[in-house]
């Protein structure tokens, strides 16, 4: 059975507990459901602002840091490649463009950071997490680093 039908077919079952989200839509006041088809058909993506801070959750347009950098490059599991890399650059042009703070959970632990433009590519920065949380890193022992206030 091909997966898109075997989905048809799960989500008809659950139609009476599952509300359709249509793409742009706003979720909730400052979540928006973005479109980012390609991995699979309805592949989403959501902004996040909250005042003048802004959030890029990409889910699994970006697989890791390398597609930044080159974002033709696909897994053979993107059901539809092109799609996938048309939405990969509309939404890194996007946290570029709005400055964002990015959430890519396939990348490593946390997958926060924000990208810069590099020519006609991208390249990832990832948030240090004692810097995401207002810490400084004092030093680096072997058991990782010590943080101070």
């Amino acid at each position: 059975m091909h997966l898109t039908t075997a989905a048809r077919g799960l989500l008809a079952a659950l139609s009476d507990r599952v509300a359709r989200v249509e793409r742009g839509a706003e979720l909730v006041p400052g979540i928006v459901a973005l479109p980012a088809p390609g991995r699979t058909a309805g592949h989403m993506a959501l902004a996040v602002a909250s005042g003048e801070e802004q959030l890029l959750y990409l889910a699994d347009s970006v697989y890791a840091p390398i597609h930044c950098e080159h974002p033709e490059w696909y897994a053979p599991s993107g059901l539809r490649p092109a799609q996938l890399v048309t939405s990969r650059w509309r939404l890194l042009d996007q946290a570029v463009a709005e400055q964002a703070l990015v959430l890519a959970p396939r990348f490593t632990f946390p997958g926060l950071g924000r990208l810069a433009q590099v020519e006609d590519a991208w390249r990832w920065q990832p948030l240090q997490l004692a810097a995401a949380r207002g810490l400084a890193v004092a030093q680096t022992t072997p058991h990782g680093p010590l943080v101070t206030r």
